[in-house]
């Protein structure tokens, strides 16, 4: 160029152009792609995500499980108490066919029960479990006061009304009843009773022997009961525990006109011990007296004096 000039480059316009399409081309591709990503985003948030849970009307539990699972959920057996529907027949679904729920949700099947009955009591149990079991099985709990109870222990469940194992239609009031403990009993009079007899007796009230403890009563037969601890007519509660008490008296038997030897051999059977006073030292004499005498009581081990001639 001439000296003393300034030189001037001019813009190139077709290179513009064309990085200035470029760019345009790639911010559409962004913006279209932003435009599907948001739209896929949207289909799934808003229904892509979710389906219907099948109506299962008519099928068995087999039937309905595979609809469920076809449908892209999970199924799971669930049991409900029905009284129109017959044992082990599927009732319907929790939710209800139609719904919408998200894909891989789990639908229970409800499969009916019948109607439900009364649970039994546990002795350990709780008003407050009692009573949450109740409505487990769609009854009503009602609180029905105090009773007595020889089973509950005191603020446990006495009883139910009606009782367990009746048969109830859903939604069925059932009272409650809380035990305040075993009622009270007399102690009965066993005098003069076999242990048996006695045993017998005193459990009637709700008393259990816990020990039979034997002792000397002259006024007693041997294997007699003299009495209780706690004695006849005291008041305890219905679940207690008694000692009996029994006579371990010996009857003196009849001796007289028996040989020596056979009145030794019957005391030695009986436990107890013989004092012959005799003239001759020999087994063969005859017992004249005896001392104590025939049905007198003595304790075991005690001894007999006879007199023998000759």
């Amino acid at each position: 160029p001439p000296t003393g000039r300034r030189h001037y480059e001019f813009p190139d316009f077709d290179a513009d152009q064309q990085r200035s399409r470029r760019a345009i081309v790639i911010w559409l591709l962004v913006v279209a792609l932003l435009a599907v990503l948001v739209g896929l985003g949207g289909w799934w948030m808003g229904s892509g995500r979710y389906t219907a849970v099948p109506m299962v009307d008519g099928l068995d539990t087999t039937g309905a499980t595979s609809a469920v699972e076809a449908a892209g959920l999970e199924a799971a057996v669930r049991g409900t108490y029905s009284d129109s529907v017959d044992t082990d027949l599927l009732i319907g679904t929790d939710p209800t066919g139609g719904s919408r729920i998200a894909k891989g949700d789990t639908v229970s099947l409800l499969v009916s029960l019948g109607r439900p009955t009364v649970p039994s009591i546990d002795a350990d149990a709780s008003v407050e479990d009692m009573e949450q079991q109740l409505r487990d099985r769609t009854f009503t709990p009602v609180d029905g006061g105090e009773a007595f109870s020889t089973s509950a222990p005191i603020g446990g469940v006495a009883a139910l009304d009606p009782p367990p194992g009746t048969v109830l239609s859903t939604g069925t009031a059932v009272t409650v009843l809380r035990s305040k403990g075993a009622p009270p009993v007399e102690v009965p009079d066993v005098r003069g009773q076999s242990v048996d007899q006695a045993r017998t007796t005193l459990e009637s009230v709700g008393i259990t022997v816990g020990e039979v403890r034997e002792s000397f009563d002259e006024d007693t037969d041997g294997g007699k009961a003299i009495g209780s601890t706690p004695e006849a007519g005291q008041t305890v509660r219905s679940g207690s525990t008694a000692v009996l008490e029994v006579s371990n008296a010996v009857t003196v038997p009849s001796l007289l006109g028996r040989s020596v030897g056979s009145a030794r051999t019957t005391l030695e059977t009986l436990g107890l011990t013989i004092d012959v006073r005799q003239v001759v030292d020999t087994d063969g004499s005859l017992v004249i007296t005896q001392s104590p005498g025939a049905g007198s009581r003595v304790e075991p081990g005690s001894e007999v004096m006879v007199v023998s001639l000759p």
